[in-house]
């Protein structure tokens, strides 16, 4: 307390489970508000059970009790309304501002089974929901902040989708319509099972006390969990003008910052030009299907947590509102959900009926290109992009040319590009900058897939085959786990590791071409040493061994004319499920190394 008070200047404290579930310090003869006195004198407090409350005189509490979830598990929320008076601050004297707090503890008890990660949510979206609907004597003209605290029980990427489809609060100034009418979702940095807080109603900013099992002061006891602690912002200066608060634009919460981002991602930009907006009935009902079978597929315990995260990113994707000039981020409500599965969808439905192919037609390697060629093309032609290819072409520094290897003799390494300036402009009024018009191109389709679908490989599945098999997505998941390449965006030394490799590679196609030449008599000394380094086996184990460091390119079996390619192009899941194509074995690339 001592730290979080005074050190941290903290107005408000909250703890759960202090002294045993619905015991509290009572049952351990402790004298709770003689502790709070010493540690901070000018701060009064509150107990229920095992939780607590500490507060500061800006707070004047109003209104306390308890709320038990209907469950098969042991839980009890206790809150408390306090009505805040910030002493001179810049606040509006006709703006009341009220804190509604929740405190809960979902146990995992050691001698039963513990609750499903389904069932923890379930009762930490009742909390939230019961916290919404407290304090509607606050009415919609005071600033009304509501948090959730305690142990759920769940980690941050875990807890998020609790906040889905949750009922919009009762009272408040940013109750109705907003950014900040929904809850978000604020952890630590250690992320520990249960450290996070919900906010709804005011912006929320995690700082970090040094207290907890992350740190060399465990607190009062060994357990596994931090302090949490949260800066709570209410932006007091705009409730004058509440309108403004419904007039949020979104943006994607990765590239928010960056100007490509500055426009809106509503279902109307993800949809296909031709769609009318109606879907048959049987279409709908496949749409309401699969959402099903992903959802319980997302909640399963079993499930590789890789996998889990591909589909939190459709099921539940983030979404950011920039709000008075700062970013607040939210879970998008199922109805957009269902809409971008309907979208996926329907570019499936419209392809296959003009190529005349059945409904449960699994597309094909040129088929699958070329609808994800008609995607590209019609996502490219809208006009915003076309703004943006523009400004990509005049660009100055671009994408830097890869420089060529060096290397004595004869023949010429692949892949050294021309100068962006030596190019010829791509469509009139575009400038000379190819390079940078195509690399912008791509990155923006890509991230417009995750937008749509959460990741590309979701978007590819669902187009392809119409449907998901979330079996098939954990077995290839865990087959790749055994690929040794290390992620090429991870290796601050990528770009000489490739230079290396492609070095080696040509060394060694060109010692492969002099020696399988008709006419030997022509070669100099340095070819024929070339040649002596390729019968020997030299030159394919040293192009072997850089791919393996780039971790890119294929492997060459020497003993035989077996090949595997290693890196992130080569096929992925969607590809490996969709072909029957043999995953990377671990024990082939030792032989192949050996």
């Amino acid at each position: 307390m001592e730290k979080f008070g005074q050190g941290s200047d903290g107005d408000f404290i909250f703890g759960c489970e202090l002294g045993g579930h619905r015991e509290g310090f009572a049952a351990a003869e402790v004298d709770f508000e003689n502790i709070v006195s010493e540690a901070l004198p000018h701060a009064q407090s509150t107990t229920h059970g095992a939780y607590a409350v500490v507060y500061q005189s800006i707070a004047q509490l109003k209104d306390a009790g308890t709320f038990e979830p209907k469950s098969v598990c042991d839980a009890e929320m206790h809150w408390t309304i306090f009505e805040i008076s910030f002493h001179g601050a810049s606040q509006p004297a006709d703006v009341p501002v009220y804190l509604i707090a929740g405190n809960v503890h979902i146990r995992t008890p050691s001698n039963c089974p513990s609750p499903t990660m389904k069932t923890r949510r379930y009762l930490t979206q009742l909390c939230l929901n019961h916290l919404a609907g407290l304090g509607k004597e606050c009415g919609d003209k005071a600033a009304v902040v509501r948090i959730l605290c305690g142990d759920v029980n769940l980690r941050l990427c875990e807890a998020i989708p609790a906040t889905q489809d949750c009922a919009r609060p009762c009272s408040g100034i940013f109750s109705k319509t907003g950014a900040l009418s929904r809850w978000d979702c604020v952890g630590t940095e250690a992320n520990l099972s249960g450290d996070l807080v919900f906010v709804n109603g005011a912006f929320a900013e995690q700082y970090a006390i040094p207290v907890g099992a992350s740190y060399e002061d465990r607190g009062m006891r060994n357990d596994s969990h931090d302090a949490v602690a949260i800066h709570v912002d209410i932006p007091l200066r705009s409730v004058s003008q509440p309108a403004e608060f419904g007039g949020d634009y979104i943006l994607d919460a990765e590239v928010c910052a960056t100007p490509d981002a500055q426009r809106s991602v509503s279902p109307e930009h993800w949809q296909p030009a031709e769609f009318g907006g109606v879907c048959s009935p049987d279409a709908e009902a496949r749409v309401y299907a699969l959402h099903t079978v992903l959802r319980q597929a997302e909640a399963s315990e079993e499930l590789d947590p890789d996998v889990q995260q591909q589909l939190v990113r459709l099921l539940f994707a983030k979404r950011t509102i920039v709000v008075d000039g700062r970013r607040r981020s939210y879970v998008a409500d199922t109805s957009e959900v269902l809409h971008a599965i309907r979208m996926l969808l329907h570019r499936r439905t419209q392809f296959l009926k003009k190529k005349g192919l059945p409904s449960d037609h699994m597309l094909l390697d040129a088929e699958r290109q070329e609808v994800m060629r008609q995607w590209k093309d019609e996502f490219h032609t809208l006009p915003d992009q076309r703004k943006l290819q523009l400004r990509d072409s005049f660009k100055e520094d671009g994408d830097a040319s890869q420089p060529a290897a060096e290397r004595s003799g004869k023949g010429k390494v692949k892949g050294q590009l021309k100068p962006h300036s030596e190019g010829k402009p791509r469509l009139d009024g575009f400038g000379p900058n190819k390079t940078a018009v195509r690399s912008g191109m791509h990155s923006r389709f890509a991230r417009h897939m995750q937008l749509v679908g959460g990741t590309k490989q979701i978007c590819e599945m669902i187009i392809f085959t119409g449907m998901w098999n979330v079996e098939s997505l954990q077995r290839l998941q865990d087959r790749s786990a055994s690929q040794p390449a290390v992620a090429l965006h991870k290796r601050p030394e990528n770009q000489l590791l490739k230079t290396r490799a492609n070095v080696a590679k040509f060394q060694y196609r060109l010692g492969k071409y002099l020696a399988f030449r008709r006419n030997n008599d022509t070669l100099s000394d340095e070819d024929r040493a070339l040649v002596e380094l390729f019968n020997n086996g030299t030159l394919l184990r040293e192009a072997n061994a850089a791919i393996m460091a780039y971790g890119h390119g294929t492997l060459r079996d020497p003993q035989s004319t077996a090949t595997i390619a290693i890196g992130g192009s080569t096929g992925g899941y969607i590809r490996e499920f969709l072909n029957d194509r043999p995953s990377l074995d671990a024990g082939v690339i030792a032989d192949i190394m050996s």
